[in-house]
C-alpha cells in the first residue's frame, strides 16, 4: 500500500527506534520471488526492476501477519495454561481410548513382555475431525465479511490442514469411536451430546474450532492484537498421545482481497502454515510435553514415572526449584565454553540423526531449541533454534521466504513414540544444509571480527544495504539466496547518524557497533523474539511503501 508522507515519517521513526536496541549479524534474505507460493499473485514479478521486485515481495507477502500471528504474548500464556492443565489431569476421569490390542505395540508389549513384530504395518494416516459447531454458532450473527472468513476456514484452511498432517503422520488407529468427555477442554467448550454418549467415529484426534475474541477467558483477538491462531492440547489417551485439542482463529487477522468478497490465496497459505505450526504443538512439540514421550517400540516412558522435580535454570533467565526435567535421552542442557550462553537440545535418536545428516557433522548431539523465551512458563523452549533453523516450520517466527516442514519436525514427532512420519514428504530446509560442524557449534559466532567465517558463508552476511524512502528503492549487495533459487540482499542497514547506545561488547559483531543495525536478528543469544517480530512487522510496512 502507499502511505502519505506523514505516515511514512512516523513509520520510519518507529523503525529507527526499534533498530537502535540491538546489533547483530545479518542474514541473506529474499528480494526476488521464486518459490511457488510467491507466484500466486496475478502480478508478474519477473517484469519488475530488481529493486522494485523486492518491494513487491515485502508488500504482498504480508510478513507482519505471517510472523506475528502465531506469536502473541496473551495467546502463549493461554496455550501454556492449557498444557499445564493437561499434565495435572487425573487420568481416572478420562476413559481409555479403544485400540485393537493385537495391533498396538504398547499394549502388546505390556501383555507379552516382547515387542510386536512388523508393528509399522499397523499404523494408518492420522485422522483429524474438526468440530466447527462453535464456528457455526456465531455465523448468523457475524458480519458479511466475517462470514466469508468463517467459510474460508471451514472450506479451505481446515481441509488442507487435515490433508497435510494426515499425509505426514500415521498413528495406531483408534478402534471404534473416540470417547469424548462432557468437560472436554477443561469445560471450556460445549460438547455435542452425541460425542459424549457415542464417541466420535473415524478419528484419532478431534479438534474443536472456534473464532472467539477470548480463549480460556483471556482476550486474544482485538484491534491491536496480532494473533491469527492459537491452539491447545485438551486431553490425551492412556499412553499420553494427544487426542483432543482446541484451535481459535482471530477473524480480523484474515484479510479479504481488496474490492472482493474472498480471501487471497497467499493469505490462505499463510493461515494454513500458521495453523499447521500450532497444531504441531498440540500433537506434542511443546516443552511441557517432552516428559511424556515414550519408547516407540515398548511404550515405556522415556522419563521415569513418577516424575521428580529439580532445580533448573530456564531460558527466561530464572532458576526454578520445581521443574520436571525430562531424561537425558530426551533433552539436555548445552553451554558455551565462554559460559555466557546456554540452551537445551533434543537428544532423541531420530532427531539427532536428522541433525547430523543435515549439517553433515557426526559430532552433532541433538537439535537445539530456541533459548530466548517464547512462552511464559516454558522452561526449555518449544521451537527450534532460530540461528540454526531459520526457515523451519517449528522455528519461532516465519521468515519472508516461507517455511519448510522439514525432517527435523517429523523426526521429533516420530520420537514422541506416538507417530510414524512420512519422511518422503519432508521439505529439506536449505538453511545450514551441509554447512559442517562449526555452523552448529554453540561456540561458533556467525560473524568473527566483522568478517564472515567459512562456515557462515552463504547464510550470514556483513555488507550494508540501503532503504531509500524518497526513491522507493532497496539497494544492496545482491548474492545467491541459501536455497539457490533467487537473488538476495543482506539485511544490514547503516544507522550511524543516530545517537544510540552501543550494545555490550560481547554482543557486537562489528567494529563500529553504533553504525550497523540489522532489520531482523538471527543470533538468538541476543535479541528477544518479541522484539524481532516487531522489527519485522515494521519493516514489512516499510516494504509496503515501495510497492
Amino acid at each position: 500500500m502507499l502511505l502519505s508522507k506523514s505516515r511514512k515519517d512516523t513509520l520510519w521513526q518507529l523503525v529507527l527506534i526499534i533498530f537502535t536496541q540491538s546489533l547483530y549479524a545479518g542474514v541473506i534474505f529474499m528480494v526476488e520471488g521464486a518459490r511457488t507460493e510467491l507466484k500466486a499473485d496475478s502480478r508478474n514479478l519477473k517484469s519488475l526492476p530488481i529493486d522494485k521486485r523486492a518491494a513487491e515481495i515485502f508488500g504482498r507477502r504480508r510478513i507482519q501477519q505471517a510472523i506475528t500471528k502465531r506469536k502473541d504474548e496473551t495467546a502463549t500464556r493461554i496455550v501454556n495454561k492449557s498444557f499445564a492443565q493437561v499434565q495435572e489431569r487425573d487420568l481416572t476421569k478420562h476413559p481409555p481410548v479403544p485400540y485393537n490390542e493385537s495391533e498396538h505395540p504398547f499394549i502388546y508389549y505390556q501383555k507379552h513382555g516382547r515387542r510386536l513384530q512388523s508393528s509399522e504395518s499397523f499404523y494408518r494416516p492420522l485422522r483429524i475431525t474438526f468440530d466447527t459447531s462453535l464456528l457455526d454458532s456465531v455465523y448468523e450473527t457475524s458480519s458479511s465479511d466475517d462470514q466469508i472468513r468463517i467459510n474460508t476456514i471451514k472450506n479451505s484452511i481446515l481441509p488442507q490442514l487435515s490433508s497435510n498432517l494426515s499425509n505426514l503422520l500415521s498413528v495406531v488407529p483408534v478402534y471404534g469411536n473416540m470417547p469424548v468427555i462432557s468437560s472436554a477442554c477443561f469445560d471450556y467448550v460445549s460438547v455435542n451430546s452425541n460425542y459424549v454418549s457415542d464417541g466420535v467415529p473415524n478419528t484419532d484426534l478431534i479438534v474443536f474450532v472456534q473464532a472467539s475474541i477470548t480463549m480460556f477467558g483471556q482476550e486474544m483477538c482485538c484491534d491491536t492484537c496480532t494473533t491469527l491462531a492459537a491452539a491447545a492440547t485438551c486431553e490425551t489417551d492412556q499412553f499420553d498421545r494427544p487426542v483432543s485439542g482446541l484451535v481459535n482463529f482471530c477473524l480480523n487477522q484474515i484479510p479479504l482481497r481488496f474490492g472482493s468478497s474472498s480471501v487471497n490465496s497467499a493469505d490462505i497459505e499463510d493461515a494454513i502454515s500458521v495453523a499447521e505450526h500450532e497444531l504441531t504443538h498440540v500433537l506434542g512439540f511443546h516443552g511441557l510435553m517432552f516428559r511424556f514421550y515414550r519408547n516407540p517400540e515398548t511404550g515405556e516412558p522415556l522419563t521415569p514415572r513418577p516424575f521428580c522435580t529439580s532445580i533448573v535454570a530456564c531460558t527466561d533467565g530464572t532458576t526454578y526449584s520445581n521443574v520436571i526435567m525430562p531424561s537425558s535421552n530426551t533433552l539436555r542442557m548445552v553451554q558455551s565454553k565462554r559460559g555466557d550462553d546456554f540452551a537445551f537440545e533434543i537428544t532423541l535418536p531420530t532427531v539427532r540423526q536428522v541433525a547430523r545428516n543435515h549439517y553433515d557433522c557426526q559430532a552433532v548431539t541433538g537439535a537445539r531449541l530456541e533459548n530466548q523465551p517464547t512462552s511464559a512458563g516454558d522452561c526449555f523452549g518449544s521451537h527450534f533454534e532460530e540461528r540454526l533453523s531459520y526457515d523451519e516450520a517449528l522455528s519461532a517466527f516465519v521468515p519472508p521466504e516461507g517455511i519448510y516442514y522439514s525432517p527435523f519436525t517429523l523426526a521429533l514427532l516420530e520420537d514422541t513414540g506416538w507417530y510414524k512420519a512420512n519422511f518422503a514428504l519432508a521439505e529439506i530446509t536449505p538453511w545450514g544444509h551441509l554447512a559442517g560442524c562449526s555452523f552448529w557449534d554453540i561456540d561458533a559466532d556467525c560473524i568473527v571480527n566483522g568478517e564472515i567465517p567459512d562456515y557462515s558463508r552463504g547464510f550470514f552476511c556483513n555488507s550494508l544495504s540501503q532503504a531509500d524512502l524518497n526513491t522507493q528503492e532497496i539497494k544492496g549487495d545482491y548474492q545467491c539466496h541459501p536455497d539457490r533459487t533467487h537473488m538476495a540482499v543482506c539485511d544490514l542497514f547503516d544507522m550511524s547518524s543516530l545517537n544510540v547506545e552501543s550494545p555490550p561488547s560481547d554482543r557486537s559483531y562489528f567494529p563500529n557497533p553504533v553504525s550497523i543495525i540489522m532489520v531482523q536478528s538471527h543470533n538468538a543469544t541476543s535479541l528477544p523474539l518479541f522484539l524481532r517480530e516487531h522489527v519485522m512487522l515494521l519493516f514489512a510496512g516499510l516494504g509496503a511503501l515501495f510497492s
